[in-house]
């Protein structure tokens, strides 16, 4: 120690002096009692008449204080001593009891606050500082709104200051309070004080954003099984009748075919000659248009019927092997290129020379590629109208390949985007769209442990992307077991 620094000496020597039951501390406390018992003595006597000598010399102050100093010490002092040194133990009881609080408070992630039944902040965990940005967290005995918002009175529309005055734990979800697009779930523990009266409030902020998707989405898949029995029901009451009227509908057009010849030859020369109100050309005209509506409607029926049933009835066990990806899309290239090139005046392909094998299913691929390429054609509106597949190799894990459909179409606002893979949803018109298409594609790929990626501009057009996984190592399979499966 440096004795040439008298603050260092100071400080030293006061430190020692506080020290409990220390011999310095003792000295220093019997010394003060003994000038506080002379000086009474003093002044005790300097009141009293004279004395005498034996009296006087009995009762001077230096011999009372050597004989009544240690009593001094233990019944009036040591008392006050011992008091103090409770109060500091107390004391460090208390900051110990609250730094555990707050190192409990500071292990649970999501924000929390220790409110007093007046809305005063007690306490904030580090989740909380960080959620209302706080900079410098001095905030023991102020306002939550003044520590929070900044702000000079209670927010106006806030509810909490009133829930905790209520002698009950509550509940609720609101939008997040610096992010609109999130919800957050609020709940106040309530606590009383050992008079039963109503004390602090610990208030709990939970990001419950992720967990309501899941819950609605859980919800929807429990309505979509319930909806694809009911449909399954209703689609084989369909398909009976109109499996008679597909069935008789090439008999009755036989049956006109030879009917109409003799009629021809009745109705020749004979120009006032009417069938049902209607000149015989006309009626016989109109005869054939009807039977090909109600053939072009029976169709209509039959690959509605088809769809309802495969969204009734997903795919659970798909026929899985080693998949030559660019001969999958070769083969859907030569299935839809002639229907494509009727809706678009240009059809692109780009398929990448080295697009490595996958272990997965050839149909369910074949099935999602052709239907966003009708999808795509569909969307056509402008005289320079193009669509474009892409089937191009990815490094990055999961997935191995990615199949792209894009064209310069008709676009999706966000709305339509966000529904496009909800079944029954469609922009299209009745008798094009049924609304089970994407549904399905989006089943199929996520059964394959695929990804379907979609951006889309109003009056620019979309992009399909979907990405698809090698499922060989899931299987886990050799090679040799991996091309016996595909046989």
């Amino acid at each position: 120690m440096n004795a040439s620094d008298p603050k260092s000496w100071i400080s030293t020597h006061l430190k020692t002096l506080m020290t409990p039951h220390s011999p310095l501390r003792i000295l220093g406390t019997i010394a003060i009692a003994i000038f506080i018992g002379e000086t009474l003595v003093m002044l005790i006597l300097a009141l009293l008449p004279p004395l005498p000598t034996f009296t006087e010399a009995i009762t001077d102050s230096t011999l009372l204080i050597v004989v009544t100093s240690p009593a001094l010490y233990f019944f009036l002092f040591q008392p006050l001593i011992r008091h103090i040194q409770q109060r500091e133990a107390a004391k460090r009881s208390l900051r110990k009891n609250r730094d555990l609080l707050q190192t409990v408070f500071n292990g649970i992630s999501d924000p929390l606050i220790l409110l007093d039944r007046k809305s005063r902040v007690k306490m904030i965990n580090d989740a909380a500082i960080r959620y209302y940005r706080i900079d410098e967290p001095l905030i023991d005995g102020q306002p939550c709104h003044a520590v929070f918002m900044s702000g000079d009175g209670p927010c106006p529309e806030c509810e909490i200051p009133s829930l905790i005055a209520e002698n009950a734990s509550h509940t609720f979800e609101r939008k997040g309070l610096f992010d609109p697009s999130r919800t957050e779930q609020v709940v106040i523990y309530r606590s009383w004080d050992q008079a039963n009266k109503i004390g602090a409030a610990i208030l709990k902020i939970t990001d419950v954003t992720e967990a309501r998707a899941l819950e609605r989405q859980i919800n929807q898949r429990e309505r979509l099984a319930s909806l694809g029995l009911l449909i399954s029901g209703v689609a084989h009451e369909i398909n009976n009748p109109n499996t008679f009227i597909s069935f008789n509908l090439p008999i009755l057009r036989d049956y006109l075919n030879e009917m109409i010849p003799i009629i021809d030859d009745y109705a020749h020369g004979k120009t006032d000659f009417e069938i049902a109100n209607m000149p015989y050309a006309d009626f016989r005209q109109d005869l054939f248009k009807l039977i090909e509506n109600i053939t072009h409607g029976s169709r209509r029926i039959d690959t509605i019927v088809s769809q309802l049933k495969e969204f009734s009835r997903l795919r659970e066990k798909h026929q899985m092997g080693e998949v030559d990806v660019k001969g999958v899309v070769e083969r859907v290239v030569t299935l839809a290129n002639a229907q494509i090139k009727r809706m678009v005046k240009r059809f692109e392909l780009e398929v990448a020379p080295d697009l490595p094998p996958l272990f997965t299913d050839s149909q369910a691929i074949e099935q999602v590629v052709l239907n966003l390429l009708i999808n795509a054609g569909q969307a056509a509106d402008k005289p320079d109208s193009w669509v474009r597949l892409k089937a191009y190799g990815l490094s990055s894990e999961p997935f191995s390949v990615c199949l792209e459909v894009a064209d310069n179409g008709c676009g999706m606002d966000d709305q339509t985007l966000n529904h496009i893979f909800d079944p029954l949803f469609t922009t299209k018109s009745p008798d094009i769209g049924t609304g089970l298409g994407l549904y399905i594609c989006h089943n199929l790929v996520d059964a394959l442990g695929g990804l379907i990626e979609v951006s889309s501009t109003v009056g620019e057009g979309s992009v399909f992307q979907v990405l698809l996984p090698d499922l060989r190592a899931r299987a886990g399979l050799s090679r040799a077991e991996m091309a016996a499966a595909s046989h």
